[in-house]
This record gives structure tokens, sequence and C-alpha cells, in this order.
């Protein structure tokens, strides 16, 4: 089919834009009259909506910490100083730790550096709220998130990747169909879409949202009451949590040099298993990951 080949070429062109590439897909969401494919295609050339965190795919949603200029006084200031989340509530923290990237694809399309970043400036109520809480002597002027082009460029690259993908799955299809689109099986666009285009999430009643709810979660560092909210919140039991209890204390007991104790790590290994007779949420390879990055921050660790 020639709208499919094209798609594809498209796909491998690095001449061809991310916006391009997906009003050339939406015609071809369109003939597929798949409707989940339609709205994707569209919030990324349109943008997504920030009052709907569940519709918001996680490569959307990267780490982008935060600086600050301080002024103090005779004049003097300091510049680019990190701001330690630690430091905000509760519900201000994701002004220093995470971003999420509601803006359409093509205003991500500067082709600047890896080295280049763009800033995302804090609300003016968040400034003025933390305005002496960092330094003594000194008040916070303005606040912003730095989004590094890598990231940018990582989010073009999985649309990129996945519209390729599909295209690639359709044509395969296709080649026992000929180019009668419309003869392509309905669950065949539906798995696809699912797989390839959500990443694997099927959207059903409040579950989506619950899992971003979820994956969203940061720990501060030694906040146990946090981490056991966000493991409940994952689907693990009390005997769970009491079992995690041991091994950390028995770990702090002889700490190790660098990372996760060894008893953590018996723990972390088997907890998939133990979400899967629970009923987990996400997968289980998604689950251990997200853990680790949970007791990582507990722990005070580096997360990479």
């Amino acid at each position: 089919m020639k709208l499919v080949d094209d798609l594809i070429n498209d796909a491998t062109s690095s001449e061809v834009t991310i916006a391009s590439l997906l009003r050339r897909f939406l015609v071809l969401a369109y003939a597929l009259k798949n409707k989940q494919l339609q709205e994707w295609i569209e919030a990324e050339l349109n943008g997504y909506d920030p009052k709907d965190e569940a519709t918001i795919p996680e490569y959307r949603k990267i780490t982008a910490f935060a600086k600050g200029l301080f002024v103090g006084p005779a004049g003097a200031s300091i510049r680019d100083q990190p701001i330690s989340a630690h430091i905000l509530q509760k519900e201000h923290r994701h002004f220093a730790l995470t971003l999420t990237l509601f803006q359409p694809i093509a205003s991500y399309e500067h082709g600047g550096s890896a080295d280049d970043k763009a800033i995302v400036e804090w609300p003016p109520f968040l400034v003025v709220l933390y305005q002496s809480k960092f330094i003594q002597g000194f008040n916070l002027n303005r606040a912003w998130q730095e989004i590094p082009a890598a990231a940018m460029i990582g989010l073009l690259d999985t649309v990129r990747n996945r519209v390729l993908k599909f295209a690639l799955e359709l044509r395969e299809e296709l080649g026992e169909v000929a180019d009668k689109v419309d003869a392509v099986p309905a669950k065949f666009i539906e798995r696809n879409v699912t797989n390839i285009i959500y990443g694997g999430h099927n959207v059903f009643g409040g579950t989506q949202h619950a899992t971003t709810n979820v994956i969203q979660i940061n720990i501060a560092k030694g906040a146990r009451i946090e981490l056991d909210s966000a493991l409940t919140d994952l689907g693990l039991s009390a005997i769970d949590l009491a079992h995690l209890h041991t091994a950390l204390d028995e770990d702090a007991a002889k700490p190790e040099k660098d990372g996760i104790g060894t008893r953590t790590k018996d723990w972390l290994k088997s907890a998939p298993a133990k979400l899967a007779a629970e009923g987990a949420k996400i997968g289980g390879e998604v689950a251990r990951a997200l853990i680790t990055q949970w007791l990582r921050q507990y722990l005070g660790l580096p997360l990479s």
C-alpha cells in the first residue's frame, strides 16, 4: 500500500519532521478507522491536556532537576544553584524532580545539539512560597527546571520508532490482503495500537490513571512512611513490607560500600512474584525497576 510505504520512508528519513510524519500517519489512522490511534496522533500533534494526567504517555515524563537564582545583601547573588526537593512540601516536590512534556511534538524539534537545554520556569506563587526557605540570608529570585536536549531527542525518537514499527507490522499484514486496508482484521490493528503505540498498556476504566500515579511517586531519603505507602499502592501486603523492613535494617547494620544491600536485593528479587500473587497493576520487570528506583531514593543512592 503506497500510504504505508510512504509512511515507512518518512519514518526512516531524518529529513522528515516528526510533525509531518504524524500528519501522514493521521491519514492512515482514519483509513483504519481506529479511534485510539487517531487520539494518540492528535494529542502528539496538538499537545496533551495537563489536567488529564492519565492520558499522557510515560515517555513524556522526564527527570528534570530545578535550579534557582538567589539574591542577598549588597548585591550578592548565587546563580544556577541546585534546589533540593526535600525542602519542598510533598505536593510540590515534582517541581524539583520530574517534568511532563505537554506541548505539541513540534515544540521539541528545535534541532539543537545534545548539550543544549530548555527551561520551564517555576510559577510565581511557588517562588514566593519558598523565597526564604533555602539559603540563610538569601532570597529565591526565580527558579526553573532544565530540560536536557537529550530528553527531547529521546521523545522524538520514541514517537518516530513507534510509528515505524506500526507501519512495518501493517505492511507485513497487508502482504496477505493486497492494498485493501479495510481488509486488515480489526483485532490486528487494536493489538498493535495497544502494544506498539501505547507501549502495551490497555486503558480500562481507572487502571491507567492509578498506574500513572504509582509511577510518578518519588521517595525522599530515609522516608520509610513514603516508601511503605508507595509499595502498598503498588499492591504489596503488610507482610511483604515487614520482610522488607527486616532486610533494610539488617543491611543498615552491615552496610556495603555502594548500592543496595544483599538482603534487600534478595527481597527485591521476589517482589514481582509477590505482586503477581496480589494482582499486580503493572508487569513484573517494570515493577522491579520501579521498586529499585524507590529503594535507591530511600537509601539516598544515585538513580543510575
